[in-house]
This record gives structure tokens, sequence and C-alpha cells, in this order.
């Protein structure tokens, strides 16, 4: 929709690396994170070998490709790399097996996993992005990993502290920089 509120893109954003921001350049449209439970211990109904398509979700791609002006926002590298993560997880057209590949889907492929993984992430960014595909598929969309954030007191009793505050800070506002690169001079026109 036009009007001074409209989006300029769609991006979801999760934990994902120590130390390091990726752009997710694949979402995967299966679940596959058994036996590893979310954090209020629920399965996600797939796994590595059997990947499950979640709930309501209809026919589609198996791989959504971000649209996001990845090489821009790539630019920004403190005080974390960013990077573009290619690699997805798939079981080749005719096969069996899951196969991990750095460069992405092969055609006919079934998705196990998008460059996150097979977990919530993933679902949420194939889930955003095919919605903005149906849409407005102009709009550049995507997903992005922030570093895992760590300096936690080790008194249970406390739930903050100094490092912990400094590392949210430097982390929300490399945020911020990685967002506002993608409508920089070297983003793509969109």
């Amino acid at each position: 929709m036009a009007g001074p509120r409209s989006a300029d893109m769609i991006t979801s954003i999760s934990q994902g690396y120590p130390g390091l921001f990726t752009l997710e350049a694949w979402a995967g449209r299966n679940r596959s994170a058994d036996p590893y439970p979310d954090n209020v211990r629920a399965l996600s109904g797939g796994t590595r070998e059997h990947p499950a398509t979640a709930p309501g979700l209809g026919p589609g791609a198996e791989f959504l490709r971000t649209s996001l002006p990845t090489d821009a926002m790539t630019t920004v590298q403190a005080p974390y790399p960013v990077r573009l993560n290619t690699s997805v997880t798939e079981i080749p057209a005719g096969g069996a097996a899951p196969v991990d590949r750095e460069d992405g889907p092969t055609p006919g492929s079934r998705a196990v996993a998008g460059g996150g993984g097979g977990y919530l992430s993933n679902e949420v960014a194939y889930r955003s992005n095919r919605l903005r595909l149906e849409l407005r598929p102009g709009l550049p969309g995507g997903h992005l990993h922030t570093p895992v954030l760590t300096g936690l007191p080790a008194e249970a009793d406390r739930l903050t502290g100094p490092e912990f505050e400094r590392n949210e800070a430097a982390i929300t506002g490399q945020v911020l920089e990685v967002l506002r690169a993608s409508s920089g001079p070297a983003a793509a026109p969109r």
C-alpha cells in the first residue's frame, strides 16, 4: 500500500551465530529442526531425513531467494562481520537423502532447511516472503540473523549487567546500520 507508513522492505530478524551477522540467501519451505525443541520445548514436526511442510502453507516453491540488496548490506562490517549465507540443505530431485550445499538449491530439489536451518526463523522468513511475493513482488525481503547475545551475569538473580548491555547495544546499533545500508548508494534499485 502506498502512504506515509508504507514498507520499504520486509526483513525478519532472529538470533543466529556467535560473533557474526548473516543475511540468509534462501528460506526453505519445510521444518526440520527435530530433535531440538524450541524455547517452550515444542518440536517442529520434521527432521533432517524427513522434513515436514508447516501447517496451512499450501503449494509453493521449495526455496525462496532473498531480494534484499545484500551487496550493500554486507558493506557494514563492524563491530561484527556481516556475511551472505548461500548454504541450504536439500533432498536433490530423485534422491532420498539430505545434502548440504554451500551454493544454494538445485532444480527440483525438496527443501530440508534454508541457510539458517529448519527452525522457526526459517519458517517466518519463508512465510513473510511468500506473502510479500503475492502482494508486492517488487518489495525487497529476506532474513537477517544477528550474533548470539552474550554477557549475562553468572548470578542467577541478575537479569542484566554491563557486558550484556554493551553487547546488546552493539548488536542493535549494527542491525540499524545494516538496514540503513539497504537504501544507500550501493543498494540495488527497487
